[in-house]
């Protein structure tokens, strides 16, 4: 990721190799400047049961999703704030939604991802032993009935549009991924309208029995918890800007040191940033220079 000023006129690096490398970058693009690609684990997760309208797992290690021999069902929630992350108003390129299945009592089945409508909560619920059967849910959690415990009640199952935001088929143990339009329509409108982001619920064959456990955001091997990649663009019409390293001069392609808004914040300012001070040039004019000097 690139320190960014956000202005809308044209940037003149400050020297002749920098000014080719902007070119060219600008070049590649099209119509997009920037580009970057973020990881994120889940701000929430939980799984709900039919079988106890009150059980939940808000912080157990594990989802479920699918349907167990009794017969009951369970659905996983999960979100991911997009907030500092994916500047609002950007491009959302694509997108991959990363699980890992741990265990299964059947073969391959198909488990589909369907937007949520509606907030609701991960409590302190947390089951016992493989946490097959949940836990008494707790104030806040999420469970089939209620989209927070005790009193807001939702309806059976959680409230989710009907259209399928990705699909895939899980088998064995391992890794799967969901991706494709949906996935990307759905994170557009929450990069364009934050308030309406409450994630996605996980749902797997119901009228047969296909439970599947994964790994959930308290999964004690870091590695295994779920994780949502996000490519994003902008517009060159709307960002320029490059990464200054601890020279202030040249462009540094490996860390992310801040973003400064320069249409609400003044030139004349000293902005400390990762144990730097960087002050952008008083006869900046059109040109995107920074001065630097130690913290």
């Amino acid at each position: 990721m690139y320190l960014q000023h956000k202005f809308k006129m044209q940037i003149k690096l400050p020297s002749p190799l920098i000014r080719i490398l902007f070119v060219l970058i600008a070049s590649i693009a099209g119509s997009s400047f920037y580009a970057a690609t973020v990881s994120l684990e889940p701000s929430k997760d939980n799984t709900i049961f039919s079988i106890s309208t009150d059980e939940s797992n808000g912080l157990g290690r594990y989802l479920f999703v699918g349907t167990t021999k009794e017969p009951s069902l369970r659905r996983s929630l999960i979100q991911f704030d997009l907030s500092g992350s994916v500047p609002q108003g950007a491009t959302i390129e694509s997108a991959t939604l990363t699980l890992q299945m741990n265990k299964s009592i059947v073969g391959a089945m198909q488990i589909n991802l369907h937007k949520l409508t509606r907030d609701w909560g991960e409590g302190t619920s947390n089951a016992s032993g493989q946490e097959g059967k949940g836990a008494s849910a707790s104030s806040g959690d999420a469970t089939w009935l209620r989209a927070f415990y005790p009193d807001d009640g939702w309806s059976s199952g959680g409230d989710f549009l009907s259209t399928v935001s990705a699909s895939q088929s899980v088998g064995g143990p391992g890794s799967y991924s969901w991706t494709g339009a949906g996935l990307v329509n759905d994170l557009q409108n929450w990069a364009n309208n934050p308030s309406t982001n409450f994630g996605w619920i996980l749902i797997g064959p119901e009228s047969e029995t296909s439970a599947k456990r994964f790994d959930s955001l308290q999964a004690t091997t870091a590695s295994n918890r779920p994780m949502l990649s996000i490519t994003y663009s902008e517009s060159a019409q709307t960002w320029a800007g490059y990464a200054v390293s601890p020279d202030g001069r040249s462009v540094d392609t490996e860390s992310f040191l801040g973003w400064i808004d320069v249409e609400t914040a003044p030139w004349i300012y000293v902005y400390a940033i990762d144990g730097y001070m960087y002050l952008p040039e008083e006869s900046v004019g059109d040109a995107g220079g920074w001065s630097y000097t130690l913290k």
